[in-house]
């Protein structure tokens, strides 16, 4: 989703990824997954995905496989690099047991696509207060007075009536489109640019660079907020509320006020692996480690890197995670 540089906790919004549906299916094809959910072993091979480009997801989700190998013992197949929808399906079908970068609700079109009953919240592995979604612009341009999602569409030849979106599969997406053609803030006619994470960071720094308006879909936790600061910080707009039909919509601020980052599983999970499942059920991060890993990413260090970093100088946590 992006070069070094760019690289981030994406939201389904989460939803997004480069590879295309057909990329899980090859790999399941050939074999990369070794168990299936009609085992009842222990020692059947258990199976973790994280899709690309969401940067926080990936850290988290190389600490999960780190600690169920080396502390659990494990046999553990990590797939990486895929899309958030595909996974769904994977993981309701049992050829994917964990998923670490589930945005709920965010991400509920997904998970309800698939028959109930076959994936299981387990656990936050965020703090649940720690999620927000909104658009953004730079610092200089909400110093135009333009502070406010309701700002926007008296300047739309500001912004060439354009926002610079994420993956097309985002949750975030997903909601912001369906929400824009009801014409929220007057913004039915504004063009949602179906792009990637990557992508957008990219955007938004050659704008700052050539003190240009840019208007970005941004979430929390994310680097972003602190690789730009000044007048080029990124800058939340306001979503105050907006009539239609007389009923008050939000474009994402009641989204925000309700969304979590969760851990899900196949809904058999925790009978094949009660010590993995367990472990899960304690694992958790704060956005305020999160940022600093990202932002290490975003440095050069590998997402991997980054997280085995993290669990060698905080071995305490370790013990916590597993209960001891």
């Amino acid at each position: 989703m992006m070069s070094t540089t760019h690289r981030s906790l994406s939201p389904d919004t989460r939803t997004g990824g480069r590879v295309v549906a057909v990329a899980l299916v090859g790999i399941l094809a050939v074999g990369a997954l070794a168990g299936c959910f009609g085992a009842s072993s222990s020692d059947e091979q258990l199976v973790v995905a994280s899709p690309s480009g969401w940067i926080g997801e990936e850290i988290r989700t190389h600490m999960i496989v780190k600690i169920l190998r080396d502390e659990l013992g494990y046999d553990v197949k990590h797939l990486e690099n895929l899309q958030a929808g595909p996974i769904y399906t994977a993981l309701s079908d049992g050829d994917v047991h964990v998923f670490a970068g589930a945005w709920l609700p965010l991400q509920n079109d997904s998970l309800n696509a698939q028959p109930a009953g076959t994936i299981k919240i387990l656990a936050d592995n965020l703090p649940a207060e720690s999620v927000g979604l909104s658009l953004a612009v730079p610092k200089y341009v909400a110093d135009m007075g333009i502070t406010s999602l309701a700002d926007l569409d008296a300047n739309k030849d500001l912004f060439g009536g354009k926002i610079m979106g994420i993956e097309p599969g985002a949750g975030m997406m997903q909601v912001g489109k369906a929400r824009t053609a009801l014409d929220i803030y007057g913004l039915a006619d504004w063009e949602i640019i179906d792009a990637s994470t990557p992508a957008m960071l990219a955007a938004y720094g050659d704008a700052v660079e050539a003190r240009e308006p840019i208007v970005i879909m941004m979430w929390t936790p994310h680097y972003a907020y602190s690789k730009w600061s000044g007048d080029e910080a990124v800058t939340d707009l306001e979503d105050p509320g907006y009539e239609i039909d007389g009923q008050t919509m939000y474009l994402y601020k009641d989204q925000s006020d309700v969304a979590r980052v969760q851990t899900l599983v196949h809904k058999d999970f925790e009978a094949t692996f009660p010590e993995a499942a367990a472990f899960l059920k304690r694992f958790q991060i704060t956005v305020e480690e999160e940022n600093e890993l990202m932002l290490q990413v975003a440095n050069g260090k590998s997402a991997k890197d980054a997280a085995y970093d993290y669990l060698a100088a905080n071995p305490g946590k370790i013990q916590a995670w597993l209960g001891k």
